[in-house]
C-alpha cells in the first residue's frame, strides 16, 4: 500500500522484489528440472556412440539393418550409396533416411515417413543441425565428424527434441556410405521408435 507520498514503505517494495525473485527462480528451476527430465535442450539424456565398422557392433535394435548394410559391403571397407536399391530395405522402408555430408553438417536427401512422422515435418533438403536446438548443435557436428573421418557407425538415443512430444524415446543408427571418391559423403539413417534411452559404453578405439 503506498503512503502519503505515493511511494511503497521501502519494506512492502523489498517484499515484493523478493517474491518477484523467488518465482523466477522457481519457474527456471522447474524448467531446469524438466530438461532434465525429457532431454529439452539439454545433453543429459543424449547418448552419442560412435562404434568401429569392425567387427560390427551388437546393437538389437539394429541387427537386420546393420545385416542389410553388411551383407551390401561384401568384405570392403564401406560402399557406395548407389549399392542400394529401394527394395533391399524391406520392412525397414519408411525408418530410413539419407543425408548428404555438406560444409560440417549433412544435408537430408530422403526423409523416411517415420521420421516425419516423431518429428511433425519433412526434413528432406533441409541441413540437420538446423532442426536442432542449439544446445544439440555442436556435439551433433562432432558426432558426424568422427563418424565421417574415422569411417564409423554412429548410434544416438534420445527423446524427441519437439514441445509435446519430450516423453517419445527413439533410437538412430548412422551408417557411413562413401561417395564417388571413395570418401564417406552420404549417411543411411535408421529409425528406432520408443525404448530405453540407455547409456552406451564406449566402445574401444584403439
Amino acid at each position: 500500500m503506498a503512503g502519503r507520498d505515493g511511494k511503497r514503505p521501502a519494506n512492502l517494495t523489498g517484499c515484493i522484489s523478493d517474491r518477484l525473485g523467488l518465482n523466477r527462480r522457481a519457474t527456471e528451476y522447474r524448467t531446469a528440472a524438466r530438461r532434465r527430465t525429457y532431454g529439452i535442450a539439454s545433453l543429459d539424456n543424449y547418448t552419442m556412440t560412435a562404434f568401429p565398422v569392425d567387427p560390427l557392433p551388437d546393437i538389437e535394435e539394429f541387427s537386420s539393418l546393420l545385416a542389410i548394410w553388411d551383407a551390401k559391403r561384401d568384405g570392403a571397407q564401406l560402399l557406395l550409396k548407389s549399392a542400394f536399391d529401394i527394395e533391399d530395405f524391406g520392412g525397414w522402408l519408411g525408418r530410413i533416411a539419407i543425408s548428404e555430408w555438406e560444409d560440417g553438417d549433412c544435408r537430408f536427401r530422403l526423409f523416411g515417413t517415420q521420421f516425419v512422422d516423431l518429428l511433425g515435418r519433412d526434413l528432406t533438403g533441409e541441413l540437420l543441425c538446423e532442426s536442432l536446438m542449439p544446445d544439440l548443435v555442436e556435439p551433433s557436428k562432432r558426432h558426424f565428424a568422427e563418424l565421417r573421418y574415422g569411417s564409423r557407425i554412429g548410434h544416438t538415443t534420445g527423446y524427441v527434441p519437439v514441445p509435446g512430444r519430450e516423453f517419445i524415446a527413439f533410437n538412430v543408427l548412422d551408417l557411413p556410405l562413401w561417395d564417388a571418391h571413395s570418401q564417406v559423403g552420404f549417411f543411411l539413417h535408421g529409425l528406432v521408435v520408443g525404448g530405453p534411452v540407455r547409456d552406451m559404453e564406449t566402445p574401444d578405439r584403439t
